[in-house]
Parts: structure tokens; C-alpha cells; sequence
């Protein structure tokens, strides 16, 4: 078990509520100029979500957040794959281009959902993005139709490494939906647009573990790699800590317990995605329970901030 402090919880404001959103989930960090910007999902009335955007800032040691209702990247055309929403995944700075990596939704009758990765860039810094296309970059494959998605990608040794959910099978749930189960995989690609059909099995699923979220990953300098990723057990997501040298072989899972959290109304972490916020790996952001309703929470490693 490790043991991280629940610094303070960021709800809603007035301005997000008042345009119809009841949720922020999955925040996505980059940190560029050293002004950490927080890319997010929103979800309305219809349970679509759409992305947007905030900087990041300190006082006092305290980080405040200021949740913009300006729109980042919106919903896909009526028949492509994120025409019922879109969530961030992963962020890469690369000459002057960010990478706006995002999960695209699409419902089905049969299916609770279609999950895959599409590809946004900014030539201003990331006040606009602009699909590259309108099909996903990470895409459906033989045997892997329904669930390609969670991405975490970094640029790094020229080339871009990509962490992420890969298909592993089915199961019915409570209401009687096909609904995934999924590993966790690995691939790489030479641009970051052309990806292979399938990817490295790390983790897999099994009779207590449905699936694996997207992860937020830190790489320090001497090329160790820190992950929080969110691990969906039977009975709820869980945060959890895993470590790696080389990427391909990552350390046995460590829960995260928040010493505090009795303290915060929303300290339950069931459907929580985390972010690495800042340049270290000491200091995260996550949506809390229920995809976000009270907002983001930010909490510390240690108290020296």
C-alpha cells in the first residue's frame, strides 16, 4: 500500500454548471513553459462529454484551478467514431505541435460502446486543436473491435511509446450489456499517427480484474518510469502504482490508500483516472467517484508542498 494525503477538492463552479455540465473526468497533464495545463472532460445533460481546457497554477503551495466552459475539442460528425464524446488520454509537446491524443465514443444497440484513439494537434500552444483526421489513429483491428483506447503516450529515444487498453473479451453486466474486458498493452510507433494492429500484453485481465484505464506515467531522468493507473476490479476502479525500467517490465501493482480521506466528502476513488501534475512524479490530480460529479481532487505524495 502507498500512502498519498488529499491536499484539496476542486467542485464544479458556477460557470460549468450554468452551460449544463454535471461532471470533469479523466484530467490530462503537460507541463510546457513551466505552466502546467489541465486538459479535461465534461460531461452534459446527455451524457456526452467534450473536451476543455485550464492552466494550472500555485499559492501558497495550494493549486488552484479555474475550470474554462471554452470548448477544446467537440463531439465527432453524426457516423464517425467519437460522434458521442471525447475524453483526453495523452499530451505530447514535439516541435512546437502538441498532440492532443483523445478516447472518440460511439454508442451501439448491441453494445454499450465503441472505444478508440483519435489525434488533435495545436499549432498555437494549445489554444485550438484540429483533428488530424476524422478516423481514429489507434483503430479497431482483428480481434480488437470494440476496445482500443485508454492511451498513455510519450515522445521518447525518437519515437513514441504508447501504454494502453486492448480488447481481451466479454461479459454481460447488470444490465444485461455486452460490455468489454480489456488488458493492458504496449506498442510504439515511428510518428505517433501509424500504430501496429495489436500491441505487447503487460497486464491481463482474469477473474477479479475486468479491465485497465488510462495511466498516467512519469519518466524521471534516469529513465525509470513511474505509472498511476486506474485498475477496474469486479467491484470498482482502484488507483495503483507500478514502476518499470524499460517499459515492458513493470512492477507488481501498489494500491494507493488516502491517509486524509475521511476528511473529503468525495474521496472515493471508484471510476478515478489520475494525472501527474507539475514535473515530478510527488504531486497528482484525479477525477473522484461517479466520473467526476464533485470535480477534481488534488493530493501529494509527501507534505513538502
Amino acid at each position: 500500500m502507498e500512502t498519498w494525503q488529499i491536499k484539496s477538492q476542486h467542485d464544479l463552479n458556477k460557470k460549468l454548471k450554468d452551460i449544463g455540465l454535471s461532471s470533469v473526468y479523466l484530467p490530462t497533464t503537460i507541463n510546457i513553459n513551466g505552466v502546467d495545463q489541465v486538459y479535461f472532460a465534461a460531461i452534459d445533460s446527455q451524457n456526452i462529454g467534450r473536451i476543455y481546457k485550464f492552466n494550472a497554477f500555485y499559492d501558497s503551495g495550494n493549486f488552484i484551478t479555474d475550470y474554462s466552459t471554452e470548448i477544446v475539442l467537440d463531439v465527432g460528425q453524426p457516423g464517425t467514431f467519437d460522434e458521442h464524446g471525447v475524453s483526453p488520454l495523452s499530451v505530447v509537446s514535439l516541435n512546437g505541435l502538441i498532440y492532443l491524443y483523445y478516447a472518440g465514443w460511439q454508442r451501439h444497440k448491441s453494445l454499450r460502446y465503441y472505444l478508440f484513439v483519435g489525434l488533435a494537434i495545436s499549432e498555437d500552444g494549445g489554444k485550438t486543436f484540429k483533428r488530424l483526421k476524422s478516423t481514429p489513429v489507434i483503430d479497431r483491428s482483428e480481434n480488437f473491435f470494440q476496445v482500443r483506447t485508454g492511451a498513455s503516450i510519450l515522445f521518447d529515444e525518437n519515437k513514441f511509446k504508447c501504454w494502453y487498453a486492448e480488447q481481451s473479451g466479454q461479459y454481460i453486466n447488470k444490465n444485461g450489456l455486452i460490455t468489454p474486458t480489456y488488458n493492458w498493452s504496449y506498442m510504439e510507433s515511428a510518428n505517433g499517427v501509424e500504430w501496429p494492429s495489436r500491441g505487447q500484453i503487460i497486464f491481463k485481465t482474469n477473474k477479479e480484474i475486468v479491465g485497465y484505464g488510462r495511466a498516467a506515467i512519469h519518466k524521471s531522468g534516469n529513465k525509470s518510469l513511474q505509472a498511476i493507473i486506474s485498475t477496474r476490479y469486479s467491484t470498482g476502479y482502484q488507483l495503483e502504482v507500478i514502476t518499470s525500467v524499460d517499459g515492458l517490465r513493470w512492477s507488481k501493482p501498489n494500491k494507493i490508500e488516502f491517509s486524509n480521506s475521511s476528511a473529503f466528502k468525495n474521496s472515493l476513488i471508484e471510476t478515478s483516472f489520475a494525472a501527474f501534475i507539475g514535473q515530478d512524479s510527488n504531486r497528482i490530480i484525479f477525477n473522484g467517484s461517479d466520473f467526476g460529479k464533485r470535480g477534481i481532487i488534488y493530493a501529494t505524495k509527501n507534505t513538502s508542498y
